[in-house]
């Protein structure tokens, strides 16, 4: 496989996420609808008020922004990048917004990816409990993401981002598949300075097992 060149040297980290509300969670098989090497993901929605939100965007956008500096350091205007969202915003049915916000967590390709590494991993909700088994994940349930935050560039339209490539899905409040939609917020998830099952911040390089392929942005 070709490596890609970024016009950056800035590393990716890997990062956790505030808790949210899952959609469209593609987690105990490879979808390959989009990719034929099998792809995990899932939407997070967030309300951006939330103050582990705001702290959670912060992050990302330092992250792009430090790719987004490196990359137009002395290039002229008319050859400068722009910045991409790290987050998209959420439209009812209607196509009103609903004043929440989405995050886009996905593990593409995952035929090409070592074994151990090619699975999204699932956490129960005390830090005791360790993995669990996968479960259809319905709309509405309550989770946290562990992601390697990678940032990436296109040059397709000039822009930075930032990609979450996922690893790991705390559930914290499951809604079966198809199930009703409305949850009772909790307080059950892992505290947020441990590090017994990865949900924590670190920072790390682009993990072996993660490809240039993965480098394509979704907003």
């Amino acid at each position: 496989m070709a490596t890609i060149t970024k016009p950056f040297t800035i590393k990716g980290k890997k990062i956790t996420s505030p808790k949210g509300s899952a959609l469209w969670a593609k987690l105990d098989k490879p979808d390959r609808e989009y990719n034929a090497k099998g792809q995990y993901s899932v939407d997070l929605v967030a309300d951006p008020g939330d103050v582990k939100v705001k702290e959670f965007v912060t992050n990302l956008e330092s992250l792009r922004d430090q790719a987004f500096d490196q990359a137009n350091d002395g290039k002229p205007k008319n050859k400068q990048y722009t910045k991409r969202e790290v987050f998209k915003e959420e439209f009812d049915k209607e196509g009103n917004e609903t004043g929440m916000i989405i995050f886009k967590f996905k593990m593409n390709n995952v035929d090409d990816r070592r074994v151990g590494q090619n699975k999204v991993v699932l956490v129960g909700p005390k830090a005791s409990e360790g993995s669990i088994p996968m479960v259809n994940i319905g709309n509405g349930s309550t989770v946290r993401c562990v992601a390697f935050a990678n940032p990436y560039s296109m040059a397709s339209d000039k822009t930075i981002g930032v990609s979450l490539i996922l690893e790991k899905v705390q559930l914290i409040e499951l809604v079966e598949f198809g199930g009703n939609d409305d949850l009772d917020d909790e307080d059950g998830e892992l505290p947020e300075n441990t590090n017994s099952d990865g949900f924590a911040d670190e920072e790390g390089e682009l993990p072996d097992s993660v490809t240039d392929s993965d480098d394509n942005g979704d907003f």
